[in-house]
């Protein structure tokens, strides 16, 4: 028979009977199809829920330090009735939210996490205590500690927070501690009552504005928090590939923040704000997030619960319905393939404010959400954050890195924390937030000097009283407007009135300067951030520093990673000592950048300077860096290590990529034409596999003229790739053809070499795809499916043999001196969800992934059908929606909703077409988007 056979698999369920037809024809011979005989399948496989929680934030500040909110409504402190501001959020703060809760006792997991800041339950109190208002406020609340879900866990989750509302990253470890310690003290007195079950502290936490930094997690983990919430987007950010676009309102992340692997899923959700994509699975998940002291090299861990950024912001515009739940977490379904660990979208957002506060969005509206979960309990899933993660526990080697930031509400939440570090006025040079840091960064070392000498007294607790109010990120929030930039001021002067009552004429003591935490200025150097023109790769670091004794010195240290990237296997980078992995630290002398007059009133008591320091450019450098101040009795206070990729933008000299892989080319990029002279591992002779046509060997290195000029005047030459020996970096310099040279200042041009890692091409294959699996050593891939189940004979290539109740395949060399296997596609008489694999390399070692082994989703087909019988063809469909369909060249098309889903997710249509020799349909998904199989339309016969 003439052409080659194409094997096309359908798979269909008819009642409770399930078939699978497959279809065959030669290619070309115009044959629509061909049946096969009938054989059993497996059943779709069931994928757990989408996990569905929510945080309601409930914040209000003390409106002036340190007065009652009575006494502040009372002398109309503020344009505004301070006494309605909190009247008219009564519901939210008396009994709503109580009343959601209770309307999902019957589910097994349902709930809710609360977050109160201290200050607002402050003020609630005070209300009540003057008679305006407020009555009995905690009883329901107090009520809702009888409740508990399945796994034994509050229903009602008052999660842990900062009483003041503090802006944790800038925060050093006491002052968080402290803020988290009075919380806790707060919520005690606030929740148990005589008659009541007692509440424990929650194991859970809800940072400040979702803001959130590695360096918080030693002070986080010492008060007994065992997971805080984390907008996505920061996972997101922090990986490689991110796709980046100015509609997010950020800058491109920063290279060095970008350390864990493409997840490879990439999606543009639709039907609500969402300017960027999403990673739909990898960033729906809980992980553990790692941070070393930087002096001990110890590490703390806390599991990060990713919240839905988009989601939770459109949640918050009034709930169910504001939010098209379903539209919209349908996009994300397909990466729900984990039943170990299901999808978890956490809706956070204010409970007070907007539509988030409305008495429609915790009593109609999420009727209708709980009305909408009960019809689609196999796909979604209310749940506490708590049920989920003793459900589902995320595996202790799960440790991803996050990008300092917070929530969308705040200018977008960037890593620089700019709502409350916002630039100086052009003109002026003046920034409130930055003049109040200084006057709490001052204030800090006062009130903890003055308490290393009288640490039981009445005044050291006042003072730290009124310093921890000053950290409220309120005041920081609405520049120029009412009192707010004062506030923090305020409380400075009282907490040093305290202090200095203890201080005298001290002139001996042991505390550390205060060191704020150093800023950046380009955030990326030598690289873009909004606008056309790179920015320059020179970079100012700034900080506030301050102590009693005064400073003898403040030094800015920085050190070059030697390959340009944090390797996840050392902590080189992630401690002041280093390693191998990192260079010696250079030393910069930090000189007094003078702050204009405070305009705050009242003015500042004590103020800390400014002190900057600049670093000369690194072109394609990540450096580490910190912060270091001794002041005059020889104590010495150390920031955080800080990292920044510095591009090479601008330079004369770029290489793309920055650190490339054995099999991969690089590209060297220069502004004048030239020739690039280059070796290996310190100047040897490159392989010849790696030299391009045209080089010449120059005293035995290698000569390589740039081609050019491009569109952009740029001249380039492309080397590589290095397989086929052991490279490990690359040596050049560019030898101008006008006599000059580029040679980075005479210490040459170095660029690491990574090995191979093993390719894996699609990241995650669609079932009809085949997937691609490469590695740079011979050997032979050891694999199974679904948990290492062993792979059925239609999906195991030919060479396939059985090892160990798996299967084994070899390796086949490529031209491109690999050695590759494709595996696929995952359309046959079972369902594939899975593909597990290790490599048995011929040398006898293994390549397991560092003992993770590897693993592949496949993702789940979304469409498929049973053959045209007695004049009728059955339609399933995960996504549910409406077919158009019709015969025989689309005669008589017409619209058929899906029924369902049934109890395995699924939706059902049963196209009715007697005497039809062909069926065609295309299905029109609930979000309004088509399958119509890539424009081709889909015919059954």
């Amino acid at each position: 028979m003439r052409g080659t056979y194409v094997r096309r698999v359908c798979a269909g369920l008819i009642g409770s009977a399930v078939g699978l037809v497959c279809v065959l024809g030669p290619a070309g011979s115009g044959a629509e199809s061909v049946e096969a005989p009938a054989a059993a399948v497996a059943a779709p496989p069931t994928q757990p829920p989408i996990q569905i929680a929510f945080l309601w934030h409930m914040p209000q500040p003390i409106y002036f330090p340190y007065e009652s909110a009575p006494q502040t409504a009372q002398r109309g402190a503020y344009s505004f009735d301070l006494f309605r501001v909190h009247g008219d959020r009564s519901g939210p703060y008396a009994s709503w939210p109580i009343d959601a809760v209770q309307s999902a006792l019957s589910t097994p997991h349902g709930g809710a996490q609360v977050s109160f800041s201290g200050s607002l339950i402050e003020n609630l109190d005070a209300f009540e205590s003057a008679g305006w208002g407020f009555h009995g406020w905690k009883s329901r609340w107090r009520e809702s500690n009888h409740w508990k879900t399945a796994k034994g866990n509050p229903r009602l989750d008052l999660v842990g927070f900062g009483y003041h509302h503090p802006l944790l990253p800038l925060l050093d470890d006491e002052a968080a501690r402290r803020q988290i310690g009075m919380h806790k003290g707060t919520y005690a007195a606030a929740w148990n009552a005589p008659g009541v079950p007692n509440r424990p502290y929650s194991k859970g936490f809800f940072p400040p504005e979702n803001a959130f930094a590695s360096w918080m997690i030693p002070a986080l983990r010492a008060e007994g928090v065992e997971w805080a919430l984390v907008d996505n987007i920061h996972f997101q950010r922090a990986c490689e590939a991110y796709p980046w676009t100015s509609n997010g309102g950020l800058v491109p992340p920063n290279r060095a923040d970008q350390r864990n692997p493409n997840p490879g899923d990439w999606t543009q959700l639709r039907d609500l704000w969402a300017p960027t994509k999403v990673s739909a699975g990898w960033s729906f998940r809980p992980h553990y997030v790692r941070y070393v002291d930087p002096a001990s090299g110890q590490e703390s861990k806390i599991v990060a619960v990713p919240t839905a950024r988009y989601m939770g912001n459109e949640d918050g515009r009034g709930g169910f319905g504001a939010l098209q739940y379903d539209k919209v977490m349908s996009q994300i379904a397909s990466a729900n393939t984990d039943p170990a660990h299901p999808l978890l979208i956490v809706l956070h957002h204010d409970g007070d404010n907007y539509g988030g506060g409305a008495d429609s969005y915790y009593h109609a509206n999420w009727q209708r959400m709980l009305s909408w979960l009960s019809q689609n309990g196999q796909r979604f899933e209310l749940t506490t954050i708590q049920d989920y993660l003793d459900r589902f526990p995320v595996a202790s080697d799960d440790v991803i890195h996050v990008e300092p930031g917070s929530w969308s509400g705040a200018d977008n939440g960037d890593a620089e924390f700019k709502k409350w570090l916002g630039d100086a006025n052009a003109t002026t040079g003046y920034s409130p937030d930055v003049n109040s840091w200084a006057s709490m960064v001052a204030a800090t070392n006062r009130v903890k000097t003055a308490g290393s000498l009288a640490p039981q007294s009445n005044e050291q607790a006042s003072a730290w009283r009124y310093l921890l109010n000053g950290f409220a990120s309120d005041y920081w929030y609405w520049d120029g407007t009412e009192i707010w930039d004062s506030n923090p001021t305020r409380a400075a002067n009282l907490a040093t009135e305290q202090a200095d009552k203890l201080l005298g004429g001290v002139s001996a003591e042991q505390v550390p300067p205060q060191v704020f935490l150093p800023q950046r200025e380009p955030y990326n150097p030598g690289a873009y951030e909004f606008g056309r023109q790179p920015k320059p790769a020179a970079f100012k670091v700034w900080t506030l520093a301050y102590d009693t004794a005064g400073l003898r010195r403040v030094t800015l240290r920085y050190r070059i990673d030697a390959d340009g990237k944090n390797s996840p296997s050392d902590d080189h980078n992630e401690t002041y000592a280093g390693g191998a992995g990192v260079g010696a630290w250079r030393d910069l002398a930090m000189q007094v950048d003078a702050l204009p007059a405070s305009q705050t009133r009242p003015a500042p008591r004590h103020q800390a300077p400014r002190y900057s320091a600049t670093v000369p450019a690194h072109p394609g450098s990540l450096l580490d860096y910190y912060v270091e101040a001794e002041d005059n009795l020889g104590n010495v206070q150390r920031s955080p290590i800080l990292s920044v990729y510095v591009g090479s933008a601008g330079a004369p000299v770029s290489v793309s990529p920055a650190a490339p892989a054995a099999d991969e080319r690089v590209t060297i990029t220069t502004r004048k034409p030239g020739v690039v002279r280059w070796g290996v591992d310190g100047w040897q002779a490159p392989p010849s596999g790696a030299r391009p046509a045209g080089s010449a060997t120059v005293a035995g290195v290698v000569e390589t003229r740039l081609q050019g000029p491009d569109a952009q005047g740029r001249y380039s030459a492309t080397l590589g790739p290095f397989l086929g020996a052991s490279v490990q970096a690359l040596d050049f310099v560019v030898r101008n053809d006008d006599g000059t040279w580029e040679n980075r200042g005479g210490l040459d041009y170095r660029v690491a070499i990574a090995p191979m890692p093993t390719r894996i091409t699609p990241a995650r294959p669609a079932w009809n795809q085949r997937v691609r699996i490469e590695s740079s050593q011979p050997g032979a891939v050891r694999w199974g499916i679904d948990g290492w189940k062993s792979p059925p004979a239609w999906l195991r290539p030919a060479g396939s043999v059985d090892a160990g109740g798996v299967a084994e395949t070899p390796l086949q060399p490529t031209p491109q001196g690999t050695y590759a296997l494709e595996l696929g596609p995952f359309a046959g008489p079972a369902y594939v969800e899975r593909i597990e694999f290790a490599i048995r390399l011929n040398s006898g070692a293994w390549d397991t992934q560092g003992g993770r082994d590897y693993k592949v989703e496949v993702q789940p087909r979304e469409l498929w059908w049973t053959p045209l019988r007695n004049g009728q063809v059955q339609v399933f469909s995960r996504a549910g929606g409406t077919l158009r369909f019709g015969v025989d060249g689309w005669q008589g098309a017409k619209d058929l909703p899906l029924r369902g889903p049934d109890a395995s997710g699924l939706y059902l249509g049963a196209i009715n077409a007697p005497g039809a020799s062909v069926v065609d349909f295309a299905l029109r998904r609930p979000d309004g988007t088509w399958d119509n199989n890539g424009g081709q339309d889909y015919h059954v016969r």
